[in-house]
């Protein structure tokens, strides 16, 4: 039988990528907007709180935050559009309140921007309601009769 080799090498490859320790922080937890009705999608918007870091964090280098709308039971992403950069809201289609008087959705800011590492990147969320403002938008009609004597 042959001796068994009490040694070997082993070629092993270490790649370091720098991670930003940044944390977003809302420093709201929950925020209420609102649009009116009947405006054609695109028309109005509303500008989201920019986030915060932590004081340590300040001698860093900020990163770029994007914001996304996350999945949600009302589908928020196909009635609003988020600026993932600008962090700015807009409605998508024309709103109507008679049909839906608010909206109910999570934002998560994140400075994952590619969607590579989300959600296990570092990441802040903020709980939005946009409310939609009723427009009289029927015909405003009387039905007087005079009595003249």
């Amino acid at each position: 039988m042959g001796q068994i080799p009490l040694s070997s090498e082993l070629d092993l490859r270490i790649k370091v990528e720098k991670m930003t320790e940044f944390q977003p922080n809302f420093s709201l937890r929950t925020l209420r907007i609102s649009f009116s009705e009947n405006q054609e999608g695109g028309d109005e918007r509303a500008d989201l709180p920019e986030t915060v870091g932590n004081e340590d964090e300040a001698e860093e280098e900020i990163p770029v935050i994007c914001y996304f709308i996350l999945s949600d039971a009302e589908n928020a992403s196909a009635v609003f559009y988020l600026e993932p950069i600008e962090h700015w809201l807009s409605p998508k289609v024309t709103l109507d309140r008679e049909l839906k008087d608010n909206y109910k959705f999570t934002v998560a800011a994140t400075t994952d921007c590619e969607g590579k590492r989300f959600p296990n990147s570092p990441s802040a969320t903020l709980r939005v309601t946009v409310d939609v403002n009723d427009l009289n938008d029927n015909r405003y009609e009387t039905n007087l009769k005079a009595n003249c004597m």
